[in-house]
């Protein structure tokens, strides 16, 4: 069981025991929480997991109460990162 206090990153929303909640992360950050010692590709990307001691811990990742937020912050990020793959195509 989760014993930190969770707060929501999209609404703020504080976390009570019966809660569904999910974790939201770059990909390359879960790569590097979960998994240290492996470099592994560096591609752009999102991972959504349910909220529990170990996703708690992946650095970077965003605490969502359910799945209005969650689907809330996938725009926002697949925005951002579509963003990023622009530019860098125009910097080619």
């Amino acid at each position: 069981m989760l014993k930190q206090a969770v707060v929501c990153n999209n609404c703020g929303t504080e976390r009570k025991d019966a809660n569904h909640w999910f974790v939201l992360a770059e990909y390359r950050k879960v790569l590097r929480s979960l998994m240290p010692e492996e470099t592994g590709p560096n591609v752009l990307g999102i991972a959504v997991f349910s909220l529990d001691e170990t996703t708690a811990q992946i650095e970077g990742a965003e605490h969502i109460c359910g799945e209005s937020c969650l689907q809330r912050r996938i725009s926002a990020c697949l925005t951002k990162l579509m963003l990023v793959e622009i530019v860098n195509a125009e910097t080619k």
